[in-house]
């Protein structure tokens, strides 16, 4: 059994996702922060684009949209990559580059997440189903707690923990498919 450490990157249900590849400069993702405790809901947008070497690995720059048209896009020095492995990274700035993904798990596989505390879940189940004519890998995932979650290759996690983590969620959907 394999011990990886990942962050909590969470992605939701998938309106136009196709490809396998997750770091894709033809998709967009709509964000939605929910804050339970001040009863706050946002939503902005994240598209990867532009190409950069850091440490020289290949990453793509994060930016970010808070208007609904999506006209205007910044960028705070996110990054992220994914590598022939099937693995995806997440660096924010100076920080050290962070596991965010593994698809190449195995059933009972224990994976700790970072976010911004070590969460422990396992690898309960692996199949492929078709998604918008798409074999697509999913990983199904248990924490300590008993609460279930679901990978999808291309597309990432398609399920909310928040009965397991914190009290602010974050999800992401794709909102446009390359």
């Amino acid at each position: 059994m394999r011990t990886i450490s990942l962050t909590l990157f969470i992605i939701t249900i998938t309106f136009f996702a196709t490809g396998q590849s997750l770091v894709d400069t033809n998709k967009i993702w709509s964000e939605i922060n929910i804050n339970y405790m001040d009863q706050i809901t946002e939503t902005y947008f994240i598209k990867f684009s532009g190409d950069t070497i850091i440490d020289s690995l290949h990453y793509k720059k994060v930016f970010y949209s808070y208007d609904e048209f999506m006209t205007t896009w910044d960028n705070y020095s996110e990054y992220i990559r994914e590598d022939s492995t099937k693995k995806i990274y997440y660096k924010y700035q100076n920080d050290s580059e962070k596991l965010l993904y593994d698809f190449e798990v195995n059933i009972g596989d224990t994976i700790y997440i970072e976010f911004p505390v070590l969460w422990k879940v396992y690898v309960d189940t692996i199949y492929t189903e078709n998604i918008l004519g798409i074999n697509r890998t999913k990983i199904i995932l248990i924490d300590t707690g008993g609460s279930q979650g679901v990978w999808c290759e291309g597309i990432g996690n398609v399920t909310l923990y928040a009965s397991s983590l914190f009290l602010q969620v974050n999800s992401f959907s794709p909102v446009v498919g390359g």
